[in-house]
């Protein structure tokens, strides 16, 4: 009887310590589940760790290139501020001249040297079309048979006598431009006279339009410079 006992005790015991071994077994499975887990987690939060450092880095860069770039367009703004200053100047100088001018009498004299260096131009133009022409003359006389050498001869006298009478009046406009001053000065009233100094005037008009328009230019990119630089300061 007593050995039956003893028997049950031992498988009963026996049970009982496969039962622990295999509740200890899952138990150490599930651990290994946790930590697999918490592993994996820790590796996800490492990850977003250094995902928000790169930010952070990219981010610290962009505000530096912002301050630069603040900086820069601080330095261009002053530049302009130059700038106009500058062109309200000269705006103001070319006012004053143009209103001297009005009641100067020596805007005859420019207006006469203004028509002299037209003529200039005019006869440098002359002289390189005729030398075009000429050559094209020259080749064309070669081209001719020897019954119409006469003609083109007779073309080159007219062609002489031409430039000789274009001489003449550049010479007669260079003289009137030289001396125009001194005669001017007791014929205010002529037409002439007066026309010129109308286009010398609108010259300076001109003039003064162009620099009006290059300051309200500059006004308006001085503007946008501003409103991009407050954007910079505005943003976060």
């Amino acid at each position: 009887m007593s050995s039956s006992n003893s028997q049950k005790e031992i498988l009963t015991l026996i049970r009982d310590v496969s039962t622990e071994k295999s509740q200890g077994e899952r138990r150490v499975v599930n651990l290994k589940r946790q930590i697999e887990e918490l592993q994996s987690e820790l590796e996800s939060v490492n990850a977003e760790l250094e995902d928000a450092k790169r930010l952070k880095e990219c981010t610290e860069q962009d505000l530096k290139g912002c301050e630069v770039e603040l900086a820069m367009n601080e330095s261009s703004i002053q530049t302009l501020e130059g700038r106009i200053a500058l062109l309200q100047g000269e705006v103001s100088t070319i006012g004053s001249d143009l209103e001297a001018l009005k009641v100067s009498e020596d805007i005859c004299f420019v207006a006469g040297g203004f028509r002299f260096m037209c003529m200039l131009i005019k006869c440098l133009c002359f002289e390189i079309a005729w030398t075009c022409w000429f050559i094209n003359l020259c080749e064309h006389a070669f081209r001719m048979k020897n019954g119409l050498c006469d003609d083109f001869i007779g073309k080159m006298f007219d062609l002489n006598a031409m430039i000789r009478k274009f001489h003449q009046s550049v010479d007669s406009a260079s003289y009137e431009a030289f001396s125009s001053k001194a005669v001017l000065q007791n014929v205010h009233t002529e037409n002439a006279h007066t026309k010129q100094v109308e286009e010398g005037k609108k010259d300076l008009e001109r003039e003064l339009a162009q620099i009006i328009s290059d300051t309200e230019k500059m006004e308006h990119e001085f503007l946008l410079e501003q409103n991009l630089h407050k954007q910079v300061r505005s943003s976060p």
